[in-house]
Protein backbone atom coordinates (compact mmCIF):
# COMPACT_ATOMS: atom_id res chain seq x y z
CA UNK A 1 0.00 0.00 0.00
CA UNK A 2 1.64 2.96 -1.35
CA UNK A 3 0.88 6.67 0.42
CA UNK A 4 0.83 9.50 -2.03
CA UNK A 5 -0.71 12.17 0.23
CA UNK A 6 1.81 14.91 -0.32
CA UNK A 7 1.88 14.09 -4.37
CA UNK A 8 -1.63 14.15 -4.38
CA UNK A 9 -2.25 17.46 -2.24
CA UNK A 10 0.12 19.29 -4.81
CA UNK A 11 -2.04 17.91 -7.48
CA UNK A 12 -5.23 18.85 -6.16
CA UNK A 13 -4.38 22.00 -5.02
CA UNK A 14 -2.59 23.13 -8.31
CA UNK A 15 -6.08 21.29 -9.98
CA UNK A 16 -7.88 24.16 -8.43
CA UNK A 17 -5.64 26.89 -9.39
CA UNK A 18 -4.75 27.37 -5.23
CA UNK A 19 -0.95 28.43 -3.72
CA UNK A 20 -0.02 27.07 -1.12
CA UNK A 21 -0.49 30.19 0.57
CA UNK A 22 -4.24 30.30 -0.57
CA UNK A 23 -4.79 26.72 0.76
CA UNK A 24 -3.14 27.59 3.85
CA UNK A 25 -5.58 30.44 4.41
CA UNK A 26 -9.13 28.43 3.69
CA UNK A 27 -7.67 25.23 6.27
CA UNK A 28 -6.29 27.58 9.02
CA UNK A 29 -2.76 26.80 8.04
CA UNK A 30 0.50 28.62 7.27
CA UNK A 31 2.34 28.72 3.49
CA UNK A 32 5.07 26.46 5.31
CA UNK A 33 2.78 23.89 7.21
CA UNK A 34 1.45 23.46 3.33
CA UNK A 35 5.59 23.45 1.86
CA UNK A 36 6.12 20.55 4.77
CA UNK A 37 2.87 18.45 3.95
CA UNK A 38 3.34 17.92 0.43
CA UNK A 39 6.61 17.61 0.62
CA UNK A 40 6.34 14.89 3.21
CA UNK A 41 8.32 16.55 5.78
CA UNK A 42 5.51 16.67 8.17
CA UNK A 43 2.64 14.20 8.56
CA UNK A 44 -1.08 15.95 9.24
CA UNK A 45 -3.87 15.34 11.44
CA UNK A 46 -6.86 12.98 10.28
CA UNK A 47 -8.83 16.16 10.88
CA UNK A 48 -6.76 17.95 8.13
CA UNK A 49 -7.20 15.26 6.01
CA UNK A 50 -10.68 15.57 6.37
CA UNK A 51 -10.84 18.81 5.54
CA UNK A 52 -8.76 18.95 2.66
CA UNK A 53 -11.08 15.78 1.29
CA UNK A 54 -13.76 18.30 1.60
CA UNK A 55 -12.70 21.34 0.72
CA UNK A 56 -11.72 19.59 -2.84
CA UNK A 57 -14.77 16.90 -3.05
CA UNK A 58 -12.67 13.98 -3.29
CA UNK A 59 -12.90 10.86 -0.42
CA UNK A 60 -9.79 10.68 1.90
CA UNK A 61 -8.49 7.41 0.48
CA UNK A 62 -7.79 9.35 -2.99
CA UNK A 63 -5.76 11.83 -0.85
CA UNK A 64 -3.74 8.97 0.65
CA UNK A 65 -3.78 6.16 -2.03
CA UNK A 66 -4.21 6.68 -5.50
CA UNK A 67 -5.86 9.91 -6.56
CA UNK A 68 -3.20 11.13 -9.37
CA UNK A 69 -3.44 7.54 -9.90
CA UNK A 70 -7.25 7.27 -10.43
CA UNK A 71 -6.98 10.67 -12.69
CA UNK A 72 -4.32 9.58 -15.28
CA UNK A 73 -5.41 6.41 -15.73
CA UNK A 74 -8.82 6.72 -16.89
Amino acid sequence: MNHNFPENLRYYRKLNNMTQEQLGEKLNKTRQSITNYETGARKCSIEFLINVADLFDVTVEELLFNGINNRTNN
